[in-house]
């Protein structure tokens, strides 16, 4: 395990591993702490997990991080690295080509349907992520970048004020979330192009343009999955697998 990710996993557990006393939270936390480090980056992918590392790291015992890693090998954020156990799972271009395609379906909804229903509040709250956004870009940060995509997006799924769409959405977050930290981090004119975006949807559904806001959300979608589809299968073809 590189010395990136044991500190990322210091630096996350610090105050939390000790409030989770008991079996379950320790795998919780074990889950969420590795999570987060894999959705951000901070450790490779294709790169081997050591589970005595890991739990050294967290100051708990084997058995929680055995458990948080085989429900994230089930979800598909690690895979077997054969005898060497478990590793990084690479992005897999088809699978991203389908959530994404998914996500064109669901944004495209939500957002014709949140241009209709905007009040003024809720126009506030958009400014205020989008402010968000421009912090996240100007400092860099891929953490602070995807944290504030996730808001913008969950933002026009709560003006839409469907809580179908909210839910069948969490559902697929967490790979959603790892896809967004990926396009962020293809060339430093992503950001900015994706808060371009941003800022042009929200300008349709403040102003209540549907048929506008949900052009521009459904090329929102297409457009990233596009490029990061490109990338993962172009990575393939020269043999160092779906690497970002």
């Amino acid at each position: 395990m590189c010395k990136l990710f044991a500190d990322s996993l210091l630096e996350q557990s610090s105050g939390v591993m000790q409030q989770a006393t008991h079996g379950p939270a320790l795998v919780d936390q074990a889950y969420k702490i590795v999570l987060e480090a894999i959705i951000g980056g901070q450790v490779a992918l294709g790169e081997k997990l050591s589970q005595a590392k890991i739990a050294q790291s967290l100051n708990v015992s084997r058995q929680p991080v055995l458990q948080a890693l085989g429900l994230l090998k089930a979800q598909g954020f690690l895979c077997s690295a054969g005898r060497r156990g478990l590793m990084v799972a690479p992005l897999d271009p088809n699978f991203v080509a389908d959530l994404y395609e998914y996500r064109a379906a669901i944004d495209t909804l939500a957002a014709g349907k949140a241009a209709r229903l905007c009040t003024p509040e809720r126009a506030s709250e958009g400014r205020r992520i989008l402010r968000q956004g421009e912090a996240a870009r100007t400092s860099a940060s891929l953490i602070d970048l995807s944290l504030a995509d996730m808001a913008f997006h969950h933002w026009v799924y709560l003006v839409a004020g469907n809580r179908t769409v909210i839910e069948t959405m969490n559902h697929y977050w967490n790979h959603t979330r790892r896809a967004m930290c990926a396009v962020l981090s293809m060339d430093d004119e992503w950001p900015n192009r994706v808060w371009r975006e941003h800022a042009a949807i929200h300008a349709a559904i403040t102003n209540g343009n549907s048929e506008r806001a949900q052009r521009l959300a459904h090329a929102h979608v297409e457009r990233a999955s596009g490029a990061l589809c490109d990338r993962l299968r172009l990575k393939l073809r020269e043999g160092f697998g779906a690497a970002g």
